[in-house]
């Protein structure tokens, strides 16, 4: 065999080995499917206070499901819009939220939302219960 053939055959032995990892690296992206409050951001508008909720992991596009809130509110996304009238007078609410991957993958999650008299807002999670 030449050179050629030898490293021919080295790099045919390695793309399963690249396959391997590279799927091995998917389903571990996969797995880890999580809320990542600490980088929620919001906007506040003429009319709504704006919460984004990110998410981390899975595989993209990821599906939100907001549940459990005030009729008043709008979801798009991963954004939580509150009405501004509620949100300048303060107030604490809990809802659902359940976030799927392309690979089915699915998170589950109650939030609890504070906002004092319209500004920052605190937010924390708990078990989907």
């Amino acid at each position: 065999m030449s050179w050629f053939g030898i490293e021919h055959n080295i790099l045919l032995m390695r793309q399963p080995t690249t396959l391997l990892l590279l799927l091995s690296l998917a389903v571990l992206a996969h797995a880890q499917l999580t809320l990542n409050l600490p980088a929620a951001t919001y906007q506040i508008t003429n009319t709504y206070y704006s919460l984004r909720v990110p998410v981390t992991g899975g595989t993209p596009p990821l599906t939100y499901s907001f549940q459990a809130y005030p009729a008043s509110w709008l979801t798009q996304g991963n954004t939580i819009s509150i009405p501004l009238i509620e949100a300048n007078s303060g107030g604490t609410w809990a809802l659902k939220v359940v976030v799927k991957d392309a690979l089915g993958s699915q998170l589950q999650r109650s939030l609890v939302i504070k906002i004092i008299n319209g500004g920052d807002a605190l937010i924390g999670e708990y078990p989907y219960n």
